[in-house]
């Protein structure tokens, strides 16, 4: 009888030890991060006022609510698990709609989203342009410096090259210009964005480097960096130059790719979706491989549904001459059997 006594001790005394880890993990509170970026539609100066405010279906939690003056981006901390809604309010809805977005946080894990709210004009603006998707970014500065007459034209006879694909006499041309006035940034940051087109990097690098002693705040000269240097594989470095065209334009969806594609490579998956959703928010029929390494990231992290939404939604969005498109299929059918 004791030694059947010393048994049942010992196996409680082992169950006991399994499960009491267990029951403290489950118990263990989770604190959710939510960042919340306000994109304002362009031509919209950043406003005075932006009310972000962030309620929750769980009865007894508080309405959170920040404040921004003069801020674009804010965010949320100690979130417990739960649906929750964020509504955005620019200057007492004058100019600027109400934005709403449904966002779910559960799980085990602290987990780390980010709502980028696209807000839009209540009437169209005047000169609002349609999201960039091209290789590289061309473009031009906001300078009021009076700039000479054939400079001016010779620029002006890049661009028209430029859009008609005729690189070589591109440059040409934003050489005359630069040749007129020397200081020229437009001409500068052209040129360089047509030798990227023809994978000369290495010339594209110097002329990129003079735009910005010329002009330090240049989010598209910054953006070209990030391209070229992803192009070398030297993703870190890109990284910098990247994050520093998304702070001085958060509009820009081909920045976020580029981000995307430099997380990605650096084994950043969290700052890698979270740019290729943002990509995908703003501009995926421009930029229709932001959809793949999105859903290649939900694939590698157990979202199979999520995945199979992107690849469907490419599929489209995209014509059959796309040379993605067969490759595509066979993957969607490879998960779809899963």
């Amino acid at each position: 009888m004791k030694v059947l006594l010393q048994i049942c001790f010992s196996f409680f005394f082992v169950l006991s030890f399994l499960l009491i880890p267990s029951i403290a993990q489950q118990q263990r509170p989770v604190a959710h991060r939510l960042i919340v970026n306000v994109i304002l539609p362009e031509g919209i100066a950043t406003p005075q006022l932006i009310e972000v405010k962030l309620d929750t279906e769980r009865t007894g939690l508080p309405l959170l609510t920040k404040t921004l003056i003069r801020d674009t981006r804010t965010e949320f901390n100690q979130l417990q698990n739960g649906e929750y809604l964020v509504t955005i309010t620019v200057d007492n809805e004058k100019v600027v709609e109400n934005y709403t977005e449904r966002v779910s946080l559960r799980g085990a894990f602290s987990l780390l989203k980010q709502v980028n709210a696209l807000m839009k004009t209540k009437i169209k603006m005047a000169g609002e342009s349609v999201a960039p998707g091209t290789l590289a970014a061309p473009g031009t500065s906001s300078s009021t410096i009076e700039i000479p007459k054939d400079a001016r034209k010779a620029f002006e006879k890049g661009i028209s090259k430029s859009e008609q694909g005729k690189s070589e006499e591109a440059i040409k041309a934003f050489q005359e210009a630069i040749k007129h006035y020397p200081t020229y940034f437009n001409a500068i940051n052209n040129l360089a964005v047509e030798y990227m087109r023809l994978n000369r990097y290495d010339e594209a690098t110097q002329y990129l480097e003079t735009a910005l002693k010329l002009d330090g705040n240049s989010s598209l000269s910054h953006l070209n960096m990030g391209i070229i240097l992803n192009q070398k594989k030297k993703f870190a470095e890109a990284k910098q130059y990247l994050n520093k065209a998304i702070e001085l334009d958060f509009r820009n969806p081909l920045a976020h790719f580029e981000l995307g594609i430099s997380s990605f490579q650096l084994s950043d998956f969290t700052q890698a979706q979270m740019e290729f959703e943002t990509t995908v928010g703003m501009a995926a029929s421009k930029i229709p491989l932001s959809r793949l390494y999105l859903a290649e990231i939900y694939k590698r992290t157990s979202r199979s549904k999520e995945a199979i939404e992107q690849l469907e939604n490419f599929l489209k969005e995209n014509s059959k001459e796309n040379p993605y498109t067969e490759v595509v299929k066979k993957e969607l059918e490879k998960l779809k059997q899963k």
